[in-house]
């Protein structure tokens, strides 16, 4: 509950040069193209940072769960399944979904269609149409960037690879957290 530090290394040590929302629990930040800073909390919802000024940018009711941005746009997941989409740029709120359950995962692909992990998973175009929803009966913890296009799933017990959200390829059996292909399309886990 201490917020975010702004801290200086002096050559020997760091020190803090600012205490930002103090009282906090800062969930996830991230800085924009503007360098301004996006920040969610899991206590009272998202804030921005802004030429050295705090904002609050939107009351969450629910605890976020997942934040992820992509150019101009804003997309944050809770706990009670909502799903909303802002445009950064000019604040407003230009999607908000109702999923099933928790939203686990959000990933924004290249084509800035979505997909979103709760109790199903949920592909969304890049005009928030929903294209196709996927039960493969289980919760995911993570969705991550595969090879030509496929999707990397990391499940609650196993790490799966499908180009289709209908057939998966079990690639490792166990709990893996997190797992992405690195630059030379290395399996990295």
């Amino acid at each position: 509950h201490d917020g975010i530090k702004k801290m200086h290394w002096d050559g020997t040590q760091l020190q803090v040069v600012e205490h930002l929302l103090k009282g906090h629990t800062v969930s996830s930040f991230y800085r924009d193209k503007n360098n301004s800073i996006w920040i969610t909390t899991t206590d009272d919802g998202i804030f921005y940072i802004l030429d050295e000024r705090i904002k609050m940018f939107e009351k969450q009711t629910a605890r976020i769960s997942d934040f992820t941005a992509k150019g101009d746009l804003l997309y944050i997941g809770n706990t009670n399944g909502n799903l909303d989409v802002f445009d950064m740029s000019t604040e407003e709120r230009v999607f908000n979904y109702k999923a099933v359950g928790h939203i686990q995962d959000i990933y924004v692909r290249k084509d800035n269609s979505f997909l979103v992990s709760a109790e199903e998973i949920m592909l969304f175009d890049a005009g928030y149409q929903l294209v196709k929803t996927c039960d493969f009966s289980y919760s995911f913890y993570n969705l991550s960037k595969g090879i030509d296009g496929g999707i990397l799933l990391n499940i609650r017990t196993r790490l799966a690879y499908t180009n289709n959200l209908e057939d998966e390829e079990v690639i490792l059996a166990g709990l893996v957290r997190h797992s992405f292909f690195d630059a030379k399309n290395r399996l990295v886990y």
